[in-house]
């Protein structure tokens, strides 16, 4: 198995209320998440986020929810993983919940995934 050693791709925008999509198994290839960096862009209000694992055909739930956290505004988040988290079926994912009622937060995920 090797390693494709791009990273998992850019900072991705969860609006306001909702939850994103941060990661997602595509062409058979595990994906190993070693941890998220999060942003609040609200300047003046904090935040409340959740972070779930969710396996091909779930949805983002209780059960599968791994995190939650708050940050002040402005504030940005480091979650490192002691050990990677792998995604190993099509459709699996990594999303984010964002719980500010006024603006978006950003998540960029940290790890790798296996070369083509």
């Amino acid at each position: 198995m090797a390693l494709a050693k791009t990273g998992l791709g850019f900072p991705v925008s969860v609006s306001a209320n909702s939850t994103g999509t941060i990661v997602t198994v595509a062409s058979s290839q595990t994906v190993y998440v070693r941890g998220l960096l999060i942003h609040n862009l609200d300047t003046t209000t904090s935040t409340t986020f959740h972070v779930y694992v969710v396996a091909n055909g779930g949805s983002a739930a209780t059960s599968n929810k791994i995190i939650r956290g708050a940050m002040s505004a402005s504030d940005t988040a480091f979650i490192e993983f002691p050990y990677p988290i792998t995604l190993t079926t099509n459709g699996d994912t990594i999303q984010v919940e964002n719980d500010n009622a006024s603006n978006a937060i950003t998540v960029l995920p940290l790890g790798d995934k296996e070369s083509s």
